[in-house]
């Protein structure tokens, strides 16, 4: 097997198409092009595209139905009718094209390209679409994942060019290959492979340590591909360890790698994931998971439980009318941001079902759900299936101990498919205040109000226990956990912004001395996009610092936030028909703080 034919079977999984012979495609007449921003090929990260990268464009009628590959090198300007062009600085540059279809293009930004702001354009049969703005720096590096997404394992491999996975992983002291786009310009043009052209100040972090960096420039096996080879440091061993580059021109996206001590398949140090489950969604087998959280609303909503339908079904009742969910999830966010010209305008849609009398109690219920101390429980049940849905979901928000991870979006593998489960028509949870009801609110998912109670960051402290008669899906269970000793963030008076040439020092006291941290944080920086970093500790420790590396990936933010909470997936549960199950401490210990 030759280079080239080894590497394009270590990316298949990819879905990178990179120079595989086609046949000749005949244009037809179509619409004009519909275009949306051009984005890095590897990471998917809209934004800033760097000179000599491979950058893929959305959209609709960009070229033929069925996909058409590039063919031999060099690569052309033009494919099955389509091309792209970058117009910047008064010049107009076309684009080497390196696949085309109608939803879905590649090409390469040409390295001779001014950096700046520009205009990009796609042209099909002749009809030009609009232009969408372009803005292109001289570096940008993307790392290309298995789940063609951005997110999740990375591309890696060995020296032989062989994948690492999970059931062959790297090995600490192993020489490994990361396949990526976006290092920089070279000469001569862009429609063949450059190889043998480095560029300096190349990093590599895998985990919380910084990799040997041994060559870091174009692949010889395809235009505009780059490969960093580097050396797997001494670290956390865990099939999701986090990997990251930075260069001059900032971080690239973060992704997973299993790593073990000596090529054994990997343990799994992300708490609450079994070997067994993990090894079933890995092998493309569906996975029943059951989340069950309990703290205050504002946290279970960030983490994805909604209680807009629970809102919507009581001012349905008042109103004698269906209320849409939509509606009150916008209402909810209105009264939030005191914006009170669209509260009106939301609310002008009942106008007619609404007495003054109707009108307090609904603002009452509001007012109670966006209440920082107001508490609730809620209860997720569901079906996953997918091609490793649970290495990007998972992997990607609860990285391995001891180590950070930064998204900048919610994962989104195309591959991974929920549906519902039955856990039956209601379920109970018992605490400090006595017995509520978690009313099914739609399939699979169950919500109750507790009200206000503890402190304004923690759950009432004391035992809770939820209760379950079982249902179609979901056998009967009983689960409960213990929030008698809150998590509390001790030196959080001392942190009053975040310096990202810095390293941050976190400490705490109290929660469970058997379970684990979450240490994260947001960064909302307008124009310069928003992102979330998350750490995972022992919470023994104590302490924890978030290395220097993790936050200058972070955008600059005047209001960002940082935050301590107990690890949602460090109370593992076992309910008959499920996989996967988790009662999570929702409580958290936060500060908004600038992001410098």
């Amino acid at each position: 097997m030759n280079y080239r034919t080894q590497f394009l079977a270590a990316i298949a999984a990819s879905g990178v198409v990179l120079l595989l012979q086609s046949p000749p495609c005949h244009a037809q007449p179509s619409p004009s092009p519909v275009l949306i921003a051009p984005q890095n090929s590897a990471s998917y990260a809209f934004g800033s595209v760097a000179q000599g990268s491979i950058f893929v464009a959305r959209g609709r009628n960009l070229g033929p139905a069925k996909l058409v590959e590039a063919g031999l090198y060099p690569l052309s300007l033009q494919l099955a009718g389509t091309s792209a062009t970058v117009a910047l600085g008064g010049a107009v540059l076309p684009c080497p094209m390196v696949y085309t279809s109608s939803a879905q293009i590649a090409a390469i930004l040409p390295s001779n390209t001014p950096a700046g702001s520009g205009t990009f354009t796609v042209t099909y049969n002749g009809q030009t679409s609009s232009g969408v703005p372009i803005q292109v720096v001289k570096s940008a590096v993307g790392i290309f994942t298995a789940s063609s997404s951005g997110i999740g394992q990375g591309i890696v491999t060995g020296a032989d060019y062989v994948l690492k996975t999970p059931a062959k992983p790297a090995k600490t002291g192993e020489v490994l290959i990361a396949w990526v786009t976006g290092l920089g310009p070279v000469e001569g043009g862009d429609t063949a492979p450059k190889p043998g052209l480095q560029f300096p100040q190349t990093e590599v972090f895998v985990g919380d340590r910084s990799a040997k960096v041994i060559y870091a420039g174009r692949s010889g096996c395809c235009a505009g591909l780059d490969q960093i080879v580097f050396e797997a440091p001494e670290g956390p061993r865990s099939c999701f360890v986090p990997v990251s580059i930075r260069t001059a021109g900032g971080s690239s996206n973060f992704v997973t790698l299993p790593v073990s001590g000596g090529g054994e398949p990997c343990a799994n140090s992300t708490p609450g994931i079994s070997a067994g489950a993990l090894s079933k969604s890995l092998g493309g087998d569906p996975v029943t998971i059951g989340f069950l959280g309990i703290g205050p609303i504002a946290v279970l909503q960030g983490a994805g439980f909604s209680f807009s339908q629970g809102i919507a079904d009581q001012m349905s009742r008042i109103l004698r009318m269906p209320v849409a969910e939509a509606d009150v999830a916008r209402l909810v966010r209105s009264y939030r941001a005191k914006n009170m010209a669209s509260v009106q305008k939301i609310v002008g849609k009942y106008s007619s079902h609404v007495t003054t009398a109707d009108a307090r109690v609904i603002r009452n219920i509001i007012r109670s759900a966006i209440s920082r101390d107001q508490k609730g429980a809620a209860a997720l049940f569901i079906r996953s299936s997918g091609s490793a849905a649970i290495a990007p979901q998972f992997g990607s928000n609860f990285p391995a101990v001891g180590s950070c991870m930064v998204t900048t979006r919610v994962p989104n593998d195309e591959t991974f498919r929920t549906r519902p489960l039955d856990a039956g028509t209601a379920l109970t949870v018992d605490g400090p205040a006595g017995r509520k009801t978690l009313t099914r609110i739609s399939n699979g998912q169950y919500q109750v109000l507790l009200g206000p109670g503890g402190t304004l960051t923690g759950t009432a402290p004391g035992i809770y226990t939820i209760t379950g008669t079982g249902g179609k899906d979901v056998g009967a269970f009983t689960a409960s956990i213990n929030a008698s000793t809150p998590l509390v963030w001790t030196n959080k008076a001392a942190v009053v912004e975040v310096d990202r040439t810095q390293p941050l020092s976190i400490t705490w006291s109290g929660g469970s001395a058997a379970s684990h941290v979450l240490i994260g944080g947001t960064a909302s920086g307008g124009a310069t996009g928003s992102a979330l970093f998350t750490c995972v500790e022992e919470t023994q420790k104590g302490a924890f610092t978030v290395p220097q590396f993790v936050l200058s990936a972070l955008p600059s933010a005047r209001e960002g936030t940082v935050f301590i909470a107990p690890h949602p997936l460090s109370n593992p549960i076992a309910i008959p028909g499920l996989d996967l199950a988790f009662l999570g401490d929702g409580s958290s210990d936060s500060r908004e703080l600038p992001i410098r």
